[in-house]
């Protein structure tokens, strides 16, 4: 049986071409009613094989996705970064101090990748040696709304002795 989160790639013909050609076969077809593979060998070794591999095959399969979706969304980044250097919507730019940087990147990135996914936002770039941000988007809005997720300043307020605790 094909693993659920394979199913709709299994129906592409093409994408069983290197199992076909391991296990001998002559043909393998998606059943969709059984949510199977149908495999047409002229030996039963082909059937042996096929068992035998399967797993390894829908595991490599997995990976084979995985690897199209980052493709595809580094091949969208790229075209975002094309799209903001060609001019046109809106470009903010602005500084953090170098000992606030860590918080405006997040962990591992994660403000940057987060601010990247808003609507209308067609990139960011970092110039990490001047701590300077300069975003790119297609409204005033949604590159105030990133500028948001990525600033962070420290500001000091002198507080009344007699309101501070002991």
């Amino acid at each position: 049986e094909v693993p659920e989160d394979l199913r709709e790639y299994s129906k592409d013909e093409s994408a069983h071409k290197e199992f076909k050609k391991a296990i001998g076969a002559a043909q393998i077809r998606y059943n969709a009613a059984k949510n199977t593979l149908s495999v047409i060998a002229r030996s039963d070794s082909a059937k042996k094989r096929a068992e035998m591999i399967s797993e390894i095959y829908y595991r490599n399969l997995r990976q084979k996705l995985i690897l199209l979706s980052k493709t595809e969304e580094a091949a969208r980044q790229l075209e975002s970064t094309r799209l903001h250097s060609t001019g046109g919507g809106y470009v903010e730019e602005f500084s953090v101090r170098e000992d606030l940087m860590g918080l405006a990147i997040g962990a591992h990135g994660a403000n940057i990748q987060n601010a990247r996914k808003l609507d209308g936002i067609t990139g960011i770039d970092l110039q990490e040696s001047t701590c300077t941000f300069k975003i790119f988007g297609e409204t005033e809005e949604s590159v105030k709304k990133a500028r948001g997720l990525l600033e962070y300043a420290e500001e000091s307020i002198q507080v009344p002795r007699a309101l501070v605790g002991k």
